[in-house]
């Protein structure tokens, strides 16, 4: 084994030598940073190591630059982790960034097809589209991967450009498929959200508003967004962002946490938490503003509720104050027949199939559907390797994108094949 192959060998399970094979290790790093002009200089590229300690404890956190850009980890191969020394940190994300040299991808615009895409068994669906959030350090971005030969073309670039040096960024779909919420977060500690619209063709249709997704209207007219500011603790309102650009309160009671609008009469669906508290209650709010108490919290957290796509259904996430772990739950439309479905990953929301009578959501490594009319539970991707989290349903509700460890795979028929396989890592893969 060559020199720079077993440096990079010995210090990807660093966290796991023994003292000796450390010490070794240490002298073979020092030995190869002082090899080219300080170790700064690798293969043309330029990459250093820090670590920052966290706060509270006595870990360090590994960080990469390569090029001047901070590189996020890569989950299947330098996964992100802490260590008890300053310095053991550094070797790991140093050892990190001459992985990512030797494993750099021409770069492309940010728009491109990927190029590492799997087509053999491409996903189904009517614009030949798969779209992405791509992280690479403290930018992501939205990327395309095309998957026939007739995809739709796109004509500029999601608000990449605008919007760059964004450490995080998801995706929502719209209901008839032509739209795509972007949430967004900025650079900075205590800094909130910020959410625009875009069309699936990569043109930006509003300017980003504050707040973070909670759902799409059934008409695709508009996002409803959470907001609670860092200056007033005690305030949770909604807000609503139409595709005309206008920003404005949706007049539901201060201490939402969620809302989501009936595809039957526009009733809305919220969860109000108590004031200064958690302990939240299901509300449906009917067109002429009453307010109707459809389940009561009773030191519980109802969260991410949505109406199915014909209205008679409603799935939320619940989980107790401490919220130690969440289950997921669905009601009927007048809150009658409240039934647990499963555990559930926290913070994780479900998604509805297109026909509404199932829903999707990540739970122990895997993606499950629930039948709400069967009453049954299934394994959609029977994953060896786990890690499978935020679904999202293709048009015709027989094939689901998910991610999996800084990849994007699809699952069809109670089995899962990747779909991409180069850096960076991806995540909230949809499919328009």
């Amino acid at each position: 084994m060559d020199f720079e192959r077993g440096l990079l060998y010995g210090l990807r399970d660093y966290g796991t030598l023994s003292p000796t094979r450390r010490r070794r290790q240490n002298i073979l790093l020092w030995r190869y940073l002082t090899h080219e002009d300080m170790g700064m200089h690798y293969k043309g590229h330029r990459t250093t190591g820090t670590a920052k300690k966290m706060r509270g404890t006595e870990a360090w956190l590994p960080q990469t630059v390569v090029d001047g850009r901070v590189r996020a980890f890569a989950p299947l191969n330098f996964p992100r982790k802490t260590f008890d020394n300053e310095q053991h940190a550094v070797d790991y994300a140093v050892a990190y960034g001459i992985w990512i040299i030797d494993h750099l991808i021409p770069a492309e615009p940010h728009t491109r097809a990927n190029s590492h895409l799997s087509v053999s068994n491409p996903p189904t669906q009517n614009t030949g589209l798969l779209l992405y959030v791509a992280s690479c350090g403290n930018n992501a971005h939205v990327e395309i991967a095309r998957v026939s030969t007739n995809a739709l073309q796109t004509v500029s670039d999601f608000g990449n450009t605008e919007y760059s040096g964004y450490p995080e960024k998801e995706l929502y779909l719209s209901p008839n498929r032509k739209l795509v919420a972007v949430t967004i977060t900025p650079p900075g500690d205590g800094v909130w959200p910020l959410t625009y619209v875009a069309g699936i063709d990569g043109r930006k249709i509003t300017a980003a508003h504050t707040g973070t997704f909670s759902s799409w209207a059934p008409d695709s007219s508009k996002v409803l967004l959470y907001h609670s500011p860092t200056e007033g603790p005690g305030i949770r309102k909604m807000y609503a962002l139409n595709t005309q650009g206008n920003y404005y309160d949706l007049g539901l009671p201060n201490g939402t946490i969620n809302a989501d609008i009936s595809p039957l009469d526009d009733s809305i669906l919220y969860s109000l938490t108590s004031l200064g508290a958690n302990n939240s209650t299901l509300y449906l709010r009917d067109p002429q503003g009453k307010d109707t108490q459809l389940l009561k919290g009773d030191n519980n957290i109802f969260a991410r509720a949505r109406w199915s796509p014909k209205g008679h259904k409603i799935v939320f996430l619940k989980s107790g104050l401490l919220i130690t772990h969440s289950e997921v739950w669905s009601i009927n439309a007048n809150g009658t027949g409240a039934e647990k479905a499963s555990d559930v990953n926290c913070g994780c929301p479900a998604v509805w199939s297109p026909d509404g009578t199932k829903f999707a959501f990540a739970n122990a490594g895997d993606i499950w559907e629930y039948d709400t009319i069967a009453k049954s539970l299934h394994n959609a991707t029977n994953l060896n390797q786990g890690g499978a989290e935020h679904p999202s349903y293709c048009a015709d509700g027989k094939t689901l994108a998910f991610s999996s460890k800084g990849q994007i795979w699809k699952a069809e028929n109670g089995s899962a094949t990747q779909l991409t396989s180069d850096i960076p890592p991806k995540d909230h893969p949809i499919l328009p």
